[in-house]
């Protein structure tokens, strides 16, 4: 991964867990283009930030989410359980997302993550332009009047109706 962000040619950020190991040098020959962060962040807010060109993930439901409501392409590496799935939604039904491919000794292919990297930072990219326009619509959905907001707004209505009545909801 370290290699494959570092000749992606692309401005990034890494969060990582803090056990993780990096490769000799690598925080200091990445300093006019990248920064590692250790520990935990707050996911949304980092990806709602207007610098974030693209996300590298695993296709975790919730990282797939936050991304689609941020508007940001992403670069799809599923590890496991649903999400592999979820990455074949990203990239073949809403065509935000490119998936990487694992290397011939395990873990990421270097060249096919600056490839998918180089790719989703295309200013015109298939991916950017279905990913801003998902980002837009997430953004639709919950301001007053939009449809995820009359949703919420009309089942926290109908819970406080069966309330009233002493129905509770099984």
């Amino acid at each position: 991964m370290a290699s494959g962000l570092k000749t992606s040619g692309a401005k990034f950020l890494w969060v990582m867990p803090n056990h993780w190991e990096l490769p000799p040098g690598f925080e200091s020959s990445i300093q006019d283009h990248g920064a590692v962060l250790r520990g935990w962040v707050p996911q949304a807010r980092v990806l709602g930030h207007k610098a974030i060109g693209a996300f590298l993930t695993h296709c975790g439901w919730n990282s797939v989410l936050e991304g689609l409501a941020a508007g940001v392409p992403m670069v799809g590496w599923p590890l496991g359980a649903e999400q592999h799935l979820n990455a074949r939604l990203l990239v073949e039904g809403l065509r935000v997302g490119v998936l990487v491919t694992e290397g011939k000794v395990g873990g990421l292919d270097p060249g096919s993550l600056a490839r998918a990297v180089a790719r989703v930072m295309e200013p015109r990219s298939t991916e950017r332009v279905h990913a801003r326009l998902m980002g837009e619509a997430a953004r639709q959905a919950v301001v007053p009047g939009g449809s995820s907001r009359v949703d919420l707004e009309g089942l926290v209505e109908e819970l406080m109706r069966l309330h009233a009545k002493g129905i509770t909801p099984k």
